[in-house]
């Protein structure tokens, strides 16, 4: 499976900056400025009107979720797509915490796999590659999620992509067949 990837699409998460325990973080550069905790990152809850413009039979996300570990809703859903179609109506592909969507980060020695989705990349950062976690072999990960389109006959027109959680989802693309 190809994907022609040419950005990230970054969904609103309650991204820690600073842990008591180990300092900062993460030390996050917008337009090159560093960003404090007293200066959030302001990502979305949702993106809207992605376009797709084709019939499809399955649609294949490549994506993640940073802090799912971490976050404090527990709650099941962390993420919804929703399909818009030629004829007007709607349908709904929700993605689950462990079902379809484990943390991009962990550990070499006790990385929990997904249920539906599969892991097509893995690699590293310069975050993971820090003293505090070569360790434990720490790595990130990147998940293929393919699922039925619902209504296959009919054109989709576009998709919103949606956060429900405080857990940070990304999506990097998205390609049907």
């Amino acid at each position: 499976m190809d994907f022609d990837v040419r950005g990230i699409v970054h969904l609103h998460g309650e991204v820690p900056l600073i842990l008591p325990e180990i300092g900062t973080l993460y030390d996050l550069r917008v337009h090159g400025r560093s960003i404090s905790d007293s200066q959030p990152v302001e990502f979305p809850k949702a993106v809207r009107a992605i376009p797709i413009r084709r019939r499809a039979r399955i649609l294949h996300f490549l994506h993640g979720v940073a802090f799912a570990a971490m976050s404090q809703d527990k709650f099941p859903e962390l993420v919804r797509f929703v399909l818009h179609y030629a004829n007007g109506e709607e349908r709904t592909i929700e993605m689950h915490r462990g079902r379809d969507l484990v943390d991009w980060q962990f550990d070499s020695a006790g990385a929990n796999a997904p249920i539906n989705s599969e892991v097509v990349w893995t690699g590293s950062n310069p975050f993971v590659e820090r003293d505090l976690f070569r360790q434990s072999g720490r790595k990130i990960r990147l998940l293929k999620s393919s699922r039925a389109n619902p209504m296959p006959e009919v054109e989709i027109t576009a998709l919103d992509y949606l956060s429900v959680t405080d857990a940070a989802p990304f999506l990097i693309a998205i390609t049907v067949e």
